[in-house]
Order: structure tokens, then sequence, then C-alpha cells
């Protein structure tokens, strides 16, 4: 599922879990949450994207934040990746900013991209229902 904007495109894919030789989880999955800048009309930034793999405890903490900001930090090595989802306030409200950095030393870069009230709603419930294929359930 993409999410076209001008400032930028957001891109959700599914990670299905892990399983052994005998059909055993060894790794939940995941939803792929793919942020590439805009840089021009109808045009994105894919080569200079930014990703964050949003696991099951990433999944509660989103449904718990429900209408309120919720922010997700995952740190790996020396890099460290922000995904926050902000409500709109005032004339913006029913719409979500969706923000996405990078940080690594003294680098860092981020992304973000608008989201309507239907297409943050779409996504949290394509997210809902990706939950029992990502634990292996289905």
């Amino acid at each position: 599922y993409t999410i076209y904007k001008k400032k930028g495109a957001l891109q959700a894919s599914p990670i299905f879990p892990q399983r052994n030789e005998k059909g055993w989880v060894d790794k939940e999955g995941a939803i792929l949450w793919e942020l590439a800048p805009g840089v021009g009309e109808q045009k994105w930034d894919w080569d200079n994207k930014l990703n964050m793999a949003i696991g099951i405890p990433d999944i509660c903490k989103l449904i718990e934040a429900s209408d309120r900001e919720v922010k997700l930090i995952h740190v790996s090595g020396e890099t460290t990746k922000t995904l926050s989802i902000k409500p709109g306030e005032g004339q913006y409200e029913g719409t979500y900013t969706v923000f996405l950095g990078a940080k690594r030393g003294r680098d860092s870069h981020s992304i973000m991209v608008p989201l309507s009230g239907g297409e943050y709603q779409l996504l949290m419930r394509m997210t809902i229902q990706l939950a029992p294929y990502l634990v292996g359930w289905l």
C-alpha cells in the first residue's frame, strides 16, 4: 500500500514471519514502512528513502495511542531511527503527519508525509488485520 503526497510518499509492505524446518516461528514478521521525499511534481526520491520495520510491540503502541501522538524509536548499532505520528490540530484536525528520521553520529536525515484521516485509518486497519499473520497464527 503506497500513499503519494507532494512532500513525500509512504509505502507499507508486510514482512512475513520466518519459520524453521518444523514450521515453528523463529522470528515474528513486521510491516516495513518506507518513506521517500518528494522531489518535484509527482516525483519521489526512492534512492534516498528511510525505512523502519514496525513489529508487534510497535503495533501495540500505535493501537494504544489512538488519536494521540505516538513515537517509536529503534536503535541499531550507531543508527537511531524515530517514527513519529502526530494528529493535526486546529484547522488540520482530522489529518496526521508521519515523520521518520534517522541519526548516525552527526548525520541526520528525516522525511515527512502528511496523511488524511482516511489514509491514516486505512493504514491502521490494514496493520491490525496483518497482526495474526505477523505472529504466525495464519
